[in-house]
């Protein structure tokens, strides 16, 4: 499928679909914090050389950075997140939160984040169709 041809511009594109087509707008915003953690930790991986291609992409954060990243309540950003989980778009990579063993304090959550292109080849014909 291909869009319309705007004013002035003869060519047409095509139409893509992108995360924020799949994701509500209060969820979205917590998935855009998210990737952005994930992706300035992979961007520092990479400076000290330790990332290799195909390692997946992963967020190490606590709920209250989030909500910080997005100026708003602990509890929205919990929920938000509880919705990524279950629409697949993040994976916790444990169960239970886990303790350090010699402090005896909780780590960070820490998530598998899929990119678009990921959670539509896991969940195929997902893509919204255009509405114009």
């Amino acid at each position: 499928m291909t869009a319309q041809p705007s004013a002035g511009n003869t060519e047409s594109r095509p139409i893509t679909c992108v995360a924020r087509r799949h994701i509500d707008a209060s969820a979205f915003k917590t998935y855009d914090a998210i990737l952005a953690v994930a992706l300035a930790g992979e961007n520092d991986r990479k400076k000290k050389g330790e990332w290799k291609p195909g390692d997946p992409l992963l967020c190490y954060a606590k709920a209250t950075r989030l909500a910080n990243m997005n100026d708003r309540n602990e509890s929205v950003e919990r929920d938000a997140i509880a919705k990524l989980e279950r629409e697949g778009w993040i994976v916790c990579t444990h169960q239970k939160q886990r303790r350090r063993k010699r402090a005896g304090t909780f780590t960070s959550n820490e998530w598998r984040v899929l990119t678009h292109d990921e959670y539509v080849t896991i969940n195929p014909n997902t893509c919204p169709p255009p509405r114009y």
